[in-house]
């Protein structure tokens, strides 16, 4: 099963221990300490020079063949097949007066092992073996008798954070796992009467080879000993994976033989795999790590456990060869209750585990089930190899012929067999803590697998119709159940961890049940809002919230976000544009209603409850889980006042939807009021602050609103804006006296949005308005700063870009727009033309084209109507920018040419009376800056001119 987390202060092991005391006579007690560092100060003794040498000179069965009946040696200096003991580091010498003790012990026993499994001296062996596990645990009372004997060795925990265990080097540990596992492979191949004492034998063998693995993993994170981070060769670590495959694939198990310890040996072996999967896949970390201080990237990183082999090779030994058989045969058992069926399966799940995680995730972090909205999900190269489909041919038109993989449906129905098993186990366990983590385990493999169908349906690799070999249906009325079943409380993030991850692999089959978790009746209650009502009782009532409350809630949090983007909304609540559909339970679009307008009013409250606290200087100590509260409340509320029709019968729906943007306005008010009474902060403590936090996230709802993108601005944002409640915040935004330095980027980006989705409202109030044009003008006015002169020139080009897009109406002052514009803007749009900065230079000129027609008349002087008194000064100035001889910057030369073709349209394009003479004379000025635009080298700019062409014919 999965592996703790770096936190934990004890990783649990097994080792062998008999029922009853008991001692040998032929047992040496290890040399003392004293005793090693003489030997390691004078001269080096028989024993360490054998221990260094003498490593076996085989391999698995595969590779190498069997061994001889000698034990060969090696120098110390191979590389290709050998472990060196002894490496020469800059720490060598005191990593090796510390654990001298333990490491001598070690080598000893593992030298006595392997002159036993050369004579196959089976007595000689399981004394071995008992030395093995006292020299490495500290068990000096472990002997290993007759495994079918009544006092057989039971298993049980250790703690593999004992003084013993970590004074034990990586490579002592590891080479101790080798030689068990050449010892498991030898007993595998003999050719018994009664297998059954080998069984048993291969199974406690198995046992001290998992404890010794949890140890090298253990010690692989510690970082209080540089030698426990030693890496392992990739070419030993296919070695074992493959001498476990091999004995895996043995068939040595005869009616006769007992199948509760052949599934549990199988158990054992498959968690030894997984083990060997986890050390191989942080191998490939560490060496990059390591290497990065260097800065050499690594081409091995996030290439997967045993990249030796490749991810196909990988695959098809291990899952297609090893696990998916093993996995059916036991699905197929029926004599074989659900609870032996999620045990015996257990150590094969774990293994397909690691083939399919994220390549991003860290195995240490791998079971945490958090919500992550920074990272994408990544698919990794082992799980392509299992779920994308089988490309057969290229057809002439380049397009693929493909057909799905036949170890997709083997390996999903495996998981959900799994999940199906756990699920059944989870009314009948009695003890609650057992019953918690099979159901743990199991939420982590389904989630793993729809995190990979998810990843392989971005990456587009699947061109065919989405199959559904998970029953969707099934799973969120199982998840429906344990969210409610009181026993498994502790487990709801992940439940809603993986209701997030099903309806991102599954959007459609995930919205048709999307009444179990957001719909509320009379008979039943809905899981998500409830917890949601939950969370914001906490939050409203308790200056101190408990860390349940911040744990859960950003989980359901997201998986209502995901929910809600799966729904349909246009087809279920389409207004007058579409009829009614109608399902057996009553009108779907009014069900659909009523249940957004419960998530409408939860996400409101919650809003205000974080509000609140933000007014009480209520903050909690971990700032981390409120942080992903406030991002996952604002992402939903955007959200909801984006992507739902507010037309028709679904206009009920727009009061709630702007009353949440206009919350976020408040929150944005206060803590930006917040920073105005607070001494002078830097950038980085900034970052760190959870008021910027939440001033940060609630912005994400104003500006999605307002119309970050293409879309422009929603109907609730049009109604906050026009509304007296959006007052302050609008005021807020003018006022330099409540804004800090270091603020002044965030103050300039939102209130750019704002005069681009709608000028009106700056231009609404006279007072305003020229409190804009103020700000515009002294942003523009700083020389010395290029940042601030091109937040001032964005900000003109944003309200005229938003002025032309818009229709003032009657409660708007045209006559005091159209006089501040050529009183203000003018004179540092014309001085921005000039500037040495290229992005002042691009928004000056796309602020020009952004002019309306009657702007030009002013511009140009034709309300005189003599050619002679025309003043062509800013439109040569433009035209001059076209050109490569003037203006080097090809982008620059492109909005130049974009914005003539704009002027084009505002001054000769129109129905108002112009002259011919007007007409002739502008043509000519433009054709003849066009005309050596054309032969621009940049594709960019001549693209623009094209444009242009089109509009003067």
């Amino acid at each position: 099963m999965p592996i703790s987390s770096p936190n934990d202060q004890v990783n649990v092991s097994y080792v062998m221990r008999s029922s009853t005391t008991a001692t040998s006579s032929g047992a040496r007690p290890p040399p003392s300490r004293w005793d090693a560092l003489q030997r390691d100060n004078k001269q080096p003794t028989t024993n360490s020079n054998s221990n260094k040498n003498n490593v076996p000179n085989n391999h698995s069965s595969q590779g190498r063949g069997r061994q001889s009946n000698t034990v060969s040696r090696r120098s110390g200096n191979s590389t290709e097949g050998n472990f060196n003991w002894r490496r020469r580091t800059a720490n060598n010498v005191v990593c090796r007066n510390e654990a001298s003790v333990e490491e001598d012990a070690v080598r000893e026993a593992i030298h006595k092992l392997q002159l036993a499994i050369t004579s196959k001296d089976e007595e000689e062996v399981q004394y071995c073996i008992q030395q093995v596990a006292t020299s490495i645990f500290g068990m000096n009372n472990t002997v290993l008798d007759d495994p079918c004997a009544e006092s057989a060795p039971q298993v049980v925990c250790y703690s593999t954070s004992s003084k013993v265990l970590q004074n034990i080097s990586n490579a002592t540990v590891f080479e101790t796992s080798y030689s068990l596992l050449r010892h498991i492979q030898l007993l595998s191949q003999t050719e018994e009467e009664s297998k059954e004492k080998t069984n048993k034998l291969i199974l406690h063998i198995s046992l001290v080879v998992l404890s010794c693995l949890e140890s090298f993993i253990f010690n692989q994170q510690s970082i209080q000993n540089s030698d426990h981070t030693h890496s392992i060769s990739d070419l030993r670590l296919c070695e074992c994976a493959t001498i476990i495959i091999n004995v895996l694939g043995c068939d040595r198990y005869d009616d006769k033989a007992n199948a509760d310890d052949m599934l549990t040996c199988k158990l054992t072996l498959f968690s030894c795999l997984a083990k060997i999967l986890i050390i191989s896949t942080r191998n490939t970390r560490t060496s990059s790590s390591s290497s990065s201080s260097n800065t050499k990237k690594n081409t091995r990183d996030k290439r997967g456990p045993l990249f030796l082999w490749g991810a196909e090779k990988t695959v098809n030994l291990v899952v297609k060869q090893t696990i998916l058989p093993h996995i059916e045969s036991i699905t197929s058992r029926d004599d074989i209750e659900s609870s032996k069926k999620v045990n015996y399966c257990s150590g094969a799940m774990e293994c397909l585990y690691q083939l399919l995680q994220d390549p991003n995730t860290t195995t240490w972090n791998a079971i945490n089930l958090t919500i992550s909205t920074t990272k994408p999900v990544q698919l990794s190269k082992h799980a392509a190899a299992i779920l994308a489909p089988l490309v057969l041919d290229v057809l002439a038109d380049g397009k693929e012929s493909q057909r799905t993989n036949p170890l997709r449906s083997r390996t999903l129905t495996a998981i959900s067999s799994f999940w199906d098993w756990t699920y059944n186990n989870e009314s009948t366990r009695d003890e609650k803590k057992e019953c918690t983590h099979s159901i743990l385990v199991s939420c982590q493999y389904m989630s793993v697998a729809l995190n990979a169908l998810s990843a392989l349906k971005k990456g587009k690799t699947q061109n065919t119709k989405a199959e559904h070999d998970i029953d969707v249906s099934t799973v969120t009325r199982q998840l429906q159940n344990m969210m409610q079943n009181e026993k498994l409380q502790t487990l709801q993030p992940q439940f809603f961890n993986l209701l997030t991850k099903l309806c991102l692999a599954y959007p459609n089959a995930s919205a048709s049940q999307w009444h179990m978790f957001i719909e509320r009746s009379a008979v039943k209650q809905s899981s998500l809002l409830l917890l949601l009502e939950q969370g914001t009782a906490a939050l409203e009532e308790n200056q101190n919230i408990e860390d349940d409350c911040l744990t859960i809630l950003p989980s359901a949090l997201c998986a209502t976000s995901a929910l809600l983007t799966a729904m349909p909304f246009t087809l279920w609540i389409a207004g007058d544009a579409r009829p009614s559909f109608r399902t057996s339970g009553g009108n779907l679009s009014l069900r659909v209603r009523s249940a957004l307008l419960g998530v409408l009013e939860c996400i409101h409250n919650l809003m205000i409850a974080i509000k609140d606290r933000i007014s009480y200087g209520w903050l909690p100590n971990d700032a981390h889980s409120m942080e992903n509260v406030m991002t996952q409340v604002s992402q939903i509320a955007g959200k909801l006042c984006t992507i739902l029709p507010f037309t028709g019968e679904n206009a009920k729906l727009l009061k709630p939807a702007t009353l949440l943007v206009e919350c976020a306005g408040r929150i944005y008010v206060e803590c930006a009021k917040s920073f105005s009474s607070k001494r002078l902060i830097t950038r980085a403590e900034l970052d760190q602050n959870l008021l910027y936090k939440a001033m940060s996230s609630f912005s994400h709802v104003i500006t999605e609103c307002l119309g970050n993108s293409s879309s422009g601005c929603s109907n609730p944002g049009e109604k906050w804006l026009a509304d007296g409640s959006s007052f302050d915040f609008i005021g807020l935004l003018l006022s330099d006296s409540c804004w800090i330095p270091t603020l002044r980027k965030d103050r300039m980006n939102i209130l750019s949005i704002v005069a681009s989705a709608s000028p009106a409202t700056l231009a609404r109030e006279p007072f305003n308005l020229a409190s804009f044009s103020e700000l515009c003008e002294v942003q523009c006015a700083l020389q010395n700063d290029v940042n601030s002169r091109i937040s001032g020139l964005k900000l003109i080009e944003s309200f005229l870009l938003g002025r032309k897009r818009c229709v003032m109406d009657e409660h708007s002052s045209i006559s005091t727009v159209t006089h501040i514009i050529p009183e203000t803007f003018y004179p540092l749009m014309l001085s921005a033309l000039t500037d040495n900065s290229t992005s002042i230079r691009s928004s000056a000129v796309s602020s020009f084209g952004s002019l309306l027609s009657h702007d030009w008349i002013s511009l140009l002087h034709l309300e005189s109507g003599n050619e002679s008194q025309l003043e062509w000064t800013t439109l040569e100035s433009i035209l001059r920018l076209c050109c490569s001889n003037e203006e080097k910057v090809a982008s620059v030369r492109a909005s130049s040419c974009k914005a003539i073709g704009d002027i084009s349209v505002a001054c000769i394009c129109q129905d108002d009376a112009i002259s011919d003479d007007f007409v002739h004379s502008f043509a000519n000025k433009i054709c003849e800056a066009m005309a050596i635009s054309l032969s621009d080298d940049v594709a960019s700019v001549r693209s623009m001119v094209r444009s242009n062409l089109f509009y003067m014919t």
